[in-house]
């Protein structure tokens, strides 16, 4: 019975330590008293993690070489958004704005729960995606610096969504791993299951052990 004890005691503990990081780390990058200028860029930030979203997979629709791919990322993106809904239902945390009495959202003030970021899983996911085929695929062979823009953008999204108040840092971090978990999912199941333009109706050259036979 003590251990028990002892352990809901520490359990409470570890949560209310969290707790206070994670508000901590909220009010550090919350930017009620930033410029507006700042405050406009981060709103850009925001916006672009649909606003490119829904160009990628547009473009990738539109053209056939890209078509197939075009298709996994909206597949990846659906899955996202439906695992970041059940989850946000599931665990019910409260926005910054209703949690913090001194808080409110710079811009888009939501209702709906906060955990996890979906803006943020959205753009990790597709991030994941794209630069886990980089190497594999020509269509998407941007090499390594495009690989670092993409990561570097979900990370500005989800830092944009702590900024406008909207989410905490928390919230930010699930979405992201949850996207990357997504996308590396979507990737790996694409691999498996598309052929490989680069190994298709290649000819082969017979080895001196094939013309023997022949």
């Amino acid at each position: 019975m003590a251990g028990v004890i002892y352990f809901r005691e520490s359990a409470r503990a570890a949560t209310d330590l969290l707790r206070c990081l994670d508000q901590g780390g909220f009010r550090a990058i919350y930017g009620v008293h930033a410029s507006r200028a700042a405050t406009e860029a981060m709103i850009v930030l925001t916006l672009s993690g649909g606003a490119c979203r829904d160009v990628a997979v547009a473009c990738s629709l539109a053209f056939a070489r890209t078509r197939r791919i075009g298709g996994a990322l909206a597949a990846v993106l659906a899955v996202s958004g439906i695992a970041t809904t059940l989850l946000k239902y599931v665990v019910g945390r409260p926005r910054p704005a209703f949690a913090l009495s001194d808080v409110h959202a710079l811009w888009g003030p939501s209702a709906t729960p906060s955990f996890p970021s979906g803006h943020t899983a959205a753009t990790f996911a597709m991030a994941a995606f794209l630069v886990l085929l980089w190497k594999k695929r020509p269509p998407v062979r941007f090499g390594l610096a495009g690989s670092m823009a993409l990561s570097m953008w979900a990370v500005a999204v989800g830092i944009s969504r702590i900024f406008l108040g909207v989410h905490f840092p928390s919230d930010a971090v699930g979405g992201a791993g949850l996207g990357v978990l997504v996308g590396a999912l979507g990737a790996k199941f694409y691999l498996r299951h598309s052929g490989d333009p680069r190994t298709e109706d290649r000819v082969v050259p017979e080895g001196p052990a094939q013309r023997a036979r022949t």
